[in-house]
């Protein structure tokens, strides 16, 4: 029986060693930059997708009519930003990053010690250290200056704060002066 030749085998005699080596290196590379696609797109997509929703500027528009101007609230940058530029509040995070005190401190607080609080009252107590009369909370990844996170659960406890807006994605907590 006559042996069938592979591809392989045609191929082999005709391409040099240094040929087949640098094929084999570009499949390797083709192999592993396509593996590596899916997780470039999971990890820019914070960065891609909306970074405010038609949710949350339906809540701003809430905050403008119901709050007065210069209210502070515990918020992402791009939240923060958007309740300065377009109600008049005050944010923990965005503005003249120039004149803020202590950004390092204050973008680890809130992003750490507030939104990624391990309790109610660890979220409460640091709210009340950057003077937050309220906490803007969105049902999705926010960004506070170290890394893309979905908001600790820890805002619906009454002893600390008071929902006081909740459509869409966002909810809106007041923070309780002193604990109930």
């Amino acid at each position: 029986m006559a042996k069938i030749p592979s591809v392989v085998d045609s191929l082999s005699g005709a391409l040099s060693p240094r040929v087949v080596l640098a094929l084999l290196a570009l499949l390797a590379v083709a192999f592993i930059g396509a593996s590596q696609v899916q997780a470039t797109k999971q990890s820019a997509a914070p960065w891609l997708n909306p970074v405010v929703t038609p949710d949350e500027v339906n809540g701003m528009v809430w905050v403008r009519a119901n709050l007065a101007p210069r209210t502070v609230f515990a918020t992402g940058i791009f939240e923060g930003e958007l309740l300065m530029g377009k109600a008049r509040m005050e944010g923990t995070l965005g503005g003249d990053w120039a004149i803020v005190p202590d950004v390092i401190t204050r973008m680890s607080d809130v992003q750490y010690r507030i939104f990624g609080a391990k309790d109610s009252k660890e979220a409460w107590t640091t709210a009340h250290t950057y003077n937050a009369s309220y906490v803007w909370v969105p049902n999705r990844q926010t960004f506070e200056g170290y890394e893309w996170k979905v908001p600790a659960a820890v805002f619906d406890n009454a002893t600390y704060f008071q929902k006081v807006y909740d459509r869409g994605i966002l909810r809106i907590y007041r923070v309780n002066e002193k604990a109930a």
